[in-house]
């Protein structure tokens, strides 16, 4: 069974590598402290990277640089995907943006697109599972009239002809 991956805070990595360093073995610290002789022996190559002792890696910096920029690009195409969704300053409509997110779901991340949009996750989960509102539904049902309507009359009728058919066949 594989050891479960824990965060070591740069200060004890930076003792375990001065360890190696004095001539410790990898294996032999992994059998006396927690970390594995395969996460010492990275962590070795890392700080070496990093102090300019080999160049066959990227340093912990570029790393750091490169991981920020991807971030920051995906949130740039979550805003120019958004076109014009999200404006400085304004409140955004939670429903308008949880539309946004479901339709985009695909292609970024949830909690990525909740972040950038100011909503919560939470909020977006139980937006999913919620059902629709009577007013929605009823909605729903009055726009497949108006559509039956003007498709029978050539797709012709506008507004007030619309309003004039409905109010003809009761409806308020």
């Amino acid at each position: 069974m594989a050891r479960k991956q824990r965060r070591y805070p740069p200060e004890i990595r930076r003792d375990i590598v001065g360890l190696v360093r004095s001539g410790r073995s990898p294996e032999a610290l992994a059998r006396e402290l927690e970390p594995s002789a395969s996460a010492i022996r990275k962590w070795v190559k890392q700080a070496d990277l990093d102090e300019g002792h080999r160049n066959d890696g990227l340093t912990t910096f570029v790393r750091q640089a490169t991981r920020e920029i991807k971030r920051l690009r995906k949130e740039r195409d979550i805003l120019k995907q958004s076109r014009g969704l999200v404006r400085l300053a304004e409140r955004l409509d939670p429903r308008k943006g949880f539309e946004f997110v479901k339709a985009f779901r695909a292609r970024f991340p949830i909690r990525v697109m909740c972040r950038v949009l100011g909503l919560s996750p939470s909020g977006y989960y139980a937006w999913l599972r919620r059902r629709p509102s009577k007013r929605a539904r009823r909605d729903e049902t009055l726009r497949e009239k108006i559509v039956r309507i003007w498709d029978q009359n050539g797709r012709v009728y506008g507004r007030p002809r619309l309003h004039a058919e409905l109010r003809a066949r009761g409806e308020r």
